[in-house]
């Protein structure tokens, strides 16, 4: 009897934390993808912005340099190199 319930208590910890496992993996999921979907969003507002609108160079380069570094912020990977301005120049041309 006593082996049963603990038998019975294993299986209930192992469901519960594969459970959890899995809420936690899609909930990643989503976060990555309305990051996606954010960073997308910003910038075709930010080109149809400049392209209806008679937006001044410096104020596009502005906002040009806001949203690289909110994408920069936004960025997940942990094997990306060091950023200087120089690297997001190369790394995020439009």
């Amino acid at each position: 009897m006593i082996k049963l319930n603990l038998e019975i208590l294993i299986l209930a910890l192992i469901l519960l934390i594969g459970s959890s496992l899995l809420g936690y993996l899609i909930d990643y999921r989503n976060t990555l993808e309305s990051i996606k979907k954010n960073k997308k969003y910003y910038y075709q507002k930010l080109k149809s912005l400049f392209k209806t609108k008679k937006v001044d160079q410096k104020e596009f380069e502005r906002r040009k340099e806001k949203f690289i570094v909110t994408k920069l912020n936004l960025n997940i990977s942990k094997s990306e190199p060091k950023y200087t301005k120089k690297n997001i120049e190369r790394n995020n041309s439009f």
